[in-house]
C-alpha cells in the first residue's frame, strides 16, 4: 500500500473513532457505522455499570464454549473465502475492512478459530493505530452530534469544558472497546490448537508501518497478544474513569496567547488552577469511573497471567523459522523472544525488516508473575527494584522496537532499542535506590481518582493563576520573592546552592518533621501520603531486594524523604543551568 493510501486510511480511521465517518468506500467509514452500533452495545457514556459491559456476541457469533471448526473439512467454503479476504485486507494496511470480512466469516461459522483469531487481530491492530492517532491529532478533531448521541444529552446544556470533558470519556471508551473485544474473543480460543497464516500484517503506529508481523500466528500468540490487549484496556480503563471536567481551555489560551514562560511558578499555577477550577477533575467518572477502575485491576491482574501462559507455550513450541513469535533459550529458565519484524527506514528510502527481541530472565519474568499477583491480593506488596522497574524496561524495550516513540515524534538522548531489558532495569536501579514498595492490591481494591496521586494546593478564591501547590524548598538562599528556586525549571535548587535539611508546613495541617537529608527537590504536602494505599516506604530498602516486609505505609516525612532519594539519581543527568 503507497504511504498515500495509508494516510488516507489513518485518518479516515480517526474520524470512525469519533463516530463522524461518512457513506462511501474507506474502512473509515464502514467502521464509522459500526463504531456508533458498537457504542451504543458499550453503553458509551450512559449511566452505570452498562457502559463498559462490552458484549463481544455481536462481533463474535455464539458464546463461547462451541467446537473448534478450523480443520472440519465441512467447514462452508465460503467461510474460508472470507477469513482469505480478511488476510489480504490485513496485508493491504486496512484492519477496519479485515474486520468485517472476518465477523462475515463469523456470521456462517460462529465459532471458527481462524474467523475468532482474525477478528481479534484485525480489532487490536486497528486500536493500536487508532491510539497513536488520537495522542498524535485528537485535538484537532471532535464530533459534537456523535458525543451528543452517546452521551442522551444536547452540546447546548454543556459549558465548553464539559463538552471537551464529554469528548475525551468517548473517545477514550471507544479506544478501549477494540481491546477489550479483541481479548475477549482470544479468551474463547485459548487452549485450542492454532496456526493463522499470514503474508504481512503491517502495524502503522504513527505515518507509515512501524511493524510488520510475518509468518504463523499459533497458541502462544494468542495468549501474548491477550497480554498486550489486556494491559491496553486497563490503560485506557483508567483514562476513560477520570472526570476530566476543569477549565483547560483558560489555560489553552494563555498559551496561545504568549503565556510568559514555563518555570516553576506558572507551572504550580497552572496545576493549582486546574485542580481549583472545578472539584470534579481528575475525581472518578461519575457515571461509570468505579466499573473502570475495577475492570483496570482484572485486566491488568490477567495481562501478568496471560504473558505466563505465552512464555510457557512458546517455550514448548521451540525454535522455529516459520512463527510471528518464537523462544531461544537462555540460561536460568530465561530466553529470548523473537517477534517478526520491526521496519525500518533509511534516509536513502530503503526499508529494511529486522527481528524485534526481547531478553526475558527468570528475574523479569517472576516481577510479572508478582506484580499480577499483587493486583490481585491486597497487603501483597512488591518493591520498585522487584517488581516495578522490570516491568517499566519491558514496556521500554517493547515501545522503543516497535517504533512507537518515532511515530509520535518523540526523540530520546540515547537509542534504547540497543538495550536488554535487563540492562535497562539494572540502569533504571542504579538512578532509583529501592525505598518505596507498590500495594497494588490495596490501591485497586479503593476505586478512586488520579486526583489522590496530586499534591494539596492553596486556595485563595482570587482566581487566575493565584493560587499554587504547596511546597517549601531546602535551599532558603536560593528562593525569589515568590519563594522559587532558581534552578531547573524553576522547580529545584540551583546546583551549588547551600541545603539546609528542617521541619516544613509549621504550625499547618501538613506540618512534617526534618528526614535527616538535604534535598534540591521539593517537599510537598499530601492530604493522603499513602497515595490511596498504593505507598509502602523502608528509606533502608535494599538495592536489588524484593521482599517488602519491612516497608511501611507512607506517612508524610517518609513519603517525602524517598520522593528526594528517588529523583537525586535522575537530577544528575540534567545538565547545569
Amino acid at each position: 500500500m503507497t504511504q498515500r493510501t495509508t494516510t488516507m486510511a489513518w485518518l479516515a480511521g480517526f474520524l470512525s473513532l469519533l463516530g463522524a465517518g461518512c457513506e462511501g468506500g474507506t474502512a473509515g467509514a464502514a467502521d464509522a457505522r459500526e463504531a456508533t452500533e458498537a457504542t451504543e452495545d458499550l453503553g458509551g457514556l450512559e449511566p452505570g455499570p452498562d457502559a463498559v459491559v462490552d458484549d463481544v456476541a455481536d462481533e463474535s457469533g455464539a458464546d463461547p464454549g462451541g467446537e473448534d471448526v478450523t480443520s472440519d473439512p465441512g467447514t462452508p467454503p465460503e467461510v474460508l473465502d472470507l477469513i482469505a479476504e480478511g488476510k489480504r485486507w490485513l496485508r493491504d494496511g486496512e484492519p477496519g475492512f479485515a474486520k468485517q470480512s472476518f465477523k462475515a466469516a463469523l456470521d456462517l461459522a460462529p465459532d471458527h478459530t481462524d474467523a475468532l483469531f482474525g477478528l481479534a487481530l484485525s480489532h487490536v491492530v486497528y486500536g493500536s493505530e487508532l491510539a497513536v492517532m488520537a495522542v498524535s491529532i485528537g485535538g484537532q478533531l471532535s464530533d459534537p452530534e456523535a458525543s451528543a448521541a452517546a452521551t442522551g444529552t444536547p452540546p447546548d446544556t454543556w459549558s465548553q469544558n464539559e463538552y471537551l470533558a464529554a469528548e475525551l470519556h468517548y473517545i477514550f471508551m471507544n479506544l478501549r472497546r477494540h481491546f477489550v473485544l479483541g481479548s475477549d474473543l482470544l479468551t474463547r480460543i485459548e487452549g485450542r490448537p492454532l496456526a493463522f497464516e499470514v503474508e504481512a500484517v503491517p502495524v502503522s503506529l504513527g505515518i507509515k508501518p512501524t511493524v510488520m508481523y510475518r509468518g504463523v500466528f499459533d497458541a502462544a500468540d494468542v495468549h501474548l497478544m491477550r497480554a498486550v490487549a489486556d494491559t491496553t484496556a486497563g490503560a485506557l480503563d483508567v483514562l476513560a474513569g477520570q472526570d476530566l471536567s476543569t477549565d483547560v481551555l483558560t489555560i489553552v489560551g494563555l498559551v496561545k496567547d504568549g503565556f510568559d514562560g514555563v518555570d516553576g511558578r506558572a507551572i504550580f499555577g497552572i496545576l493549582a488552577y486546574l485542580l481549583n477550577e472545578d472539584a470534579r477533575f481528575l475525581t472518578l467518572h461519575p457515571e461509570d469511573g468505579e466499573t473502570l477502575f475495577e475492570d483496570a485491576r482484572t485486566r491488568f491482574g490477567e495481562a501478568g497471567r496471560a504473558l505466563a501462559a505465552a512464555i510457557e507455550a512458546v517455550r514448548n513450541e521451540g525454535p522455529s523459522g516459520e512463527g510471528v513469535s518464537w523462544w531461544e533459550p537462555g540460561a536460568d529458565e530465561g530466553g529470548i523472544l523473537h517477534v517478526c519484524c520491526r521496519v525500518r527506514y533509511a534516509a536513502d528510502g530503503t526499508v529494511t525488516e529486522e527481528e524485534m527481541t526481547f531478553g526475558l530472565t527468570a528475574d523479569i519474568l517472576a516481577a510479572f508473575r508478582d506484580a499480577s499477583d499483587s493486583i490481585r491480593t491486597p497487603g501483597d506488596a512488591v518493591t520498585l527494584h522487584g517488581a516495578v522497574l522490570p516491568i517499566l524496561a519491558a514496556m521500554v524495550s517493547v515501545v522503543s522496537q516497535t517504533g512507537l516513540l518515532e511515530g509520535l515524534q518523540v526523540e530520546l538522548p540515547i537509542d534504547l532499542g540497543g538495550f536488554e531489558i535487563a540492562g535497562i532495569s539494572a540502569l533504571l536501579g542504579s538512578l532509583l535506590p529501592n525505598v518505596v514498595a507498590f500495594d497494588w492490591g490495596a490501591f485497586f481494591e479503593h476505586p478512586v481518582g488520579l486526583r489522590a496521586w496530586l499534591p494539596e494546593v492553596t486556595h485563595t478564591g482570587q482566581g487566575g493563576l493565584t493560587d499554587t501547590v504547596i511546597a517549601e524548598w531546602e535551599c532558603p538562599g536560593d528562593l525569589d520573592d515568590h519563594g522559587f528556586p532558581s534552578g531547573t525549571l524553576g522547580l529545584l535548587c540551583a546546583k551549588g546552592a547551600a541545603l539546609e535539611d528542617g521541619p516544613h508546613f509549621a504550625g499547618g495541617p501538613f506540618e512534617v518533621e526534618a528526614d535527616g537529608v538535604a534535598s534540591p527537590v521539593p517537599v510537598l504536602a499530601f492530604s493522603d501520603p499513602t497515595l490511596n494505599h498504593l505507598i509502602r516506604v523502608d528509606l533502608d530498602g535494599v538495592t536489588g531486594g524484593t521482599d517488602a516486609s519491612s516497608y511501611k505505609p507512607a506517612d508524610l516525612r517518609t513519603l517525602n524523604a524517598a520522593l528526594a532519594r528517588l529523583l537525586v539519581g535522575v537530577l544528575s543527568l540534567i545538565p547545569s543551568d
